[in-house]
């Protein structure tokens, strides 16, 4: 055989493997990088149902009392109660934002479980591991709708003596897949740092004003 057959030869069996591997599938949290959806649990922090949004690296979520932003590249995050429309800012992300957050800028490995049923969205089933350097692991099982481009519909994360005694976990509804309104991630203008993180819904105390001296009586002329 000529070494024009051999050359050949080698491209169809290596194309041949790459069919049969499939293609890489995606990250699941940057699959989607524009939507909003109701989220219904959580896998960290208050499992209360309220809405999130996602633009490029900007996420906001919704609580009962307040909103939150947060900057998935920096972790930056600034809080607006609602009630008093007190705005605070701090370098923790918000924690409905998890796991887009962490896994942001970490290391992510994927294992196939297979095809379910989610919902009524057809998903494909992952076991998946998120690493940052210097810190713990995160294991995860994701199911990811085939029909949303790889939206993490459902994710479950197993209790550990890490992460609490029970199993946690959240699902996605009413997905909408686009870009949310930009109004929504507009920080107010007289948005505060605070030395706390936000996520608490009691405003920071201001320190009180300086007592004003009383003013000296205006001297009288002397006759």
């Amino acid at each position: 055989m000529t070494q024009k057959y051999w050359i050949v030869a080698l491209l169809l069996c290596f194309a041949t493997t790459v069919h049969a591997q499939g293609p890489k599938p995606q990250n699941p949290f940057e699959a989607v990088r524009a939507f909003s959806a109701t989220m219904n649990g959580g896998l960290v922090g208050p499992s209360s149902d309220g809405k999130i949004y996602r633009s490029g690296d900007l996420m906001r979520v919704d609580l009962p009392t307040e909103y939150m932003v947060t900057d998935l590249a920096t972790s930056a995050t600034f809080a607006v109660l609602y009630s008093t429309g007190f705005c605070l800012e701090g370098s923790v992300p918000a924690g409905r934002t998890f796991p887009f957050s962490l896994a942001r800028n970490a290391k992510v490995v994927q294992a196939d479980r297979g095809d379910e049923t989610v919902d009524n969205h057809p998903t494909r089933s992952e076991e998946v591991t998120i690493t940052q350097e210097g810190k713990f692991d995160v294991q995860l099982t994701v199911w990811e709708a085939k029909d949303l481009q790889g939206f993490p519909i459902k994710m479950r994360r197993a209790a550990t003596g890490v992460v609490g005694s029970k199993d946690r976990e959240v699902r996605y509804t009413d997905v909408h897949l686009g870009p949310p309104d930009p109004a929504l991630f507009l920080k107010p203008k007289d948005c505060s740092a605070s030395p706390k993180a936000p996520g608490s819904s009691t405003p920071v105390p201001q320190p009180p004003a300086p007592d004003t001296p009383p003013k000296s009586p205006t001297p009288q002329n002397q006759r």
